[in-house]
């Protein structure tokens, strides 16, 4: 129960710092999503022992779930970029490895 208190101040704080930022509308989306998924929290802190309390935890669980996948598909790509070879002035020399991977496809 007194666990309700400190994740309903954080679903005001963090709406409070929305308002403040003043996001893009899909910024308000992603906020309603985290203030959702605290309240329903809180919900199921304050009221444990309620018929509901396992869905308002099956409810923050999935926010919180789909607050995640938004932003790993929001966040750039970061996959592993190797530098150009440099330029030679020998036509047959053939581009190396980079230090430290085996040439041979052995591991």
């Amino acid at each position: 129960m007194f666990g309700a208190g400190p994740l309903f101040a954080i679903a005001v704080a963090y709406f409070a710092q929305q308002l403040a930022q003043r996001p893009p509308l899909g910024g308000w989306v992603r906020a309603g999503i985290v203030v959702v998924a605290f309240v329903a929290w809180a919900a199921n802190q304050y009221f444990p022992n309620d018929g509901l309390a396992t869905l308002w935890n099956d409810i923050a669980i999935a926010l919180f779930v789909i607050d995640i996948f938004l932003s790993i598909a929001k966040a750039p790509s970061s996959g592993v970029t190797w530098p150009a070879p440099e330029a030679s002035s020998n036509a047959n020399d053939a581009p190396r490895e980079p230090a430290g991977l085996p040439s041979d496809g052995a591991v």
